[in-house]
């Protein structure tokens, strides 16, 4: 697991340290006090690829296809929102401690040394080279893995720099992707360890009685089969909750040792489902050594976590995100904690 982590100048984070964290780790706060960004940075450092930073830019509702001119002020523009304050002297640097594989360090910065010229005959600009921004991973061995996005006339070329961390990110903004959830599940349903999703979903939804991939149009979907229907249902087309909680429950099922980030988890779901939701969750964790990062404003989906948590203290941990003065500041209160403050009927959120 991730045990503590440090991010500086990422987003609307200047400096920002964690420890204590646990198996599941919910992120309260108000509106932009930096519960996302949050997220985001554990996603950056876990990743190998510039590639990344123009995905978390997308699912902040920026554009997804975009217009590269050659010079440095179309190149940059690709980069600032990435950067405290817009600010692109600043270098942002996230660091992951924990087990091997999940301690891991990403800087992202400009590096003028290795400042390249545009092709010839393209118009010329104000200053007659580009400075590229440099993303450098650091792996658990110790490893340095370099990459640097270039303009070239073929457009924009990212490179990979290495490995990365089993690690996923379900934004509250963007869609999931069915044909990924299909294959998945195909994957594990082919070595025989679908079981332990269906079996988990069975307990939250009683009237779900399997999962199977369906072809609709030449593309895998993945269809439910209904207690009270003869019909096989999309997944998509029976509830969006369901079919959420579906590809969160593959991620974990899949992939041993992964990391798992949720923006909203509480999106989709209907109250009074939290409880078997968080049981559901912790048991995948523990039964995969997976560890889940999720935000919520639900205050129904923390009194359940909160109860559930009464003698399972030390898997959960509350971040509580804040902004004062332009600054965003987290602290980390243990799941005793938690349990306490729901009995009490402390706000929490």
């Amino acid at each position: 697991m991730i045990e503590s982590l440090s991010v500086s100048n990422f987003r609307g984070i200047e400096k920002l340290e964690l420890h204590g964290l646990r198996r599941i780790n919910v992120i309260v706060g108000e509106n932009s006090s930096g519960k996302t960004a949050l997220l985001e940075s554990i996603f950056l450092a876990g990743g190998g690829s510039p590639e990344i930073a123009l995905r978390l830019q997308a699912q902040r509702g920026m554009a997804q296809i975009f217009q590269i001119q050659f010079d440095r002020a179309s190149y940059e523009s690709l980069w600032r929102y990435l950067f405290r304050d817009f600010d692109q002297k600043k270098i942002i640097s996230v660091q992951l401690v924990g087990s091997e594989p999940n301690t891991r360090a990403v800087t992202v910065a400009y590096n003028e040394q290795d400042a390249f010229t545009l092709p010839l005959g393209k118009p010329a600009m104000e200053s007659p080279f580009i400075v590229p921004i440099t993303f450098e991973w650091k792996d658990f061995r110790g490893e340095l893995h370099r990459a640097q996005p270039k303009i070239t006339e073929q457009g924009l070329n990212i490179m990979g720099a290495g490995e990365t961390m089993p690690i996923y990110l379900f934004s509250s903004s963007q869609g999931l992707n069915p044909a990924e959830s299909a294959s998945r599940f195909s994957e594990l349903d082919t070595q025989g360890k679908s079981g332990t999703v269906v079996t988990g979903l069975k307990e939250i939804f009683p009237y779900l009685e399997g999962i199977s991939i369906q072809v609709v149009s030449g593309v895998p979907l993945l269809h439910a089969t209904l207690s009270f229907s003869d019909l096989k249902v999309p997944l998509g087309l029976l509830s969006g909750g369901i079919n959420k909680l579906v590809a969160i429950m593959l991620a974990a099922a899949g992939r041993p040792q992964s990391v798992i980030l949720i923006d909203e988890i509480e999106n989709g779901f209907y109250y009074q489902l939290f409880p078997r939701i968080w049981s559901a969750l912790l048991y995948l964790c523990k039964q995969q050594d997976t560890q889940i990062f999720a935000s919520t404003h639900s205050e129904e989906c923390l009194r359940a976590l909160g109860k559930f948590a009464s003698n399972k203290e030390d898997d959960f941990a509350l971040i509580r995100t804040e902004r004062s003065d332009g600054h965003c500041t987290a602290r980390v209160f243990g799941g005793r904690q938690l349990h306490s403050a729901i009995e009490q009927n402390i706000e929490v959120r």
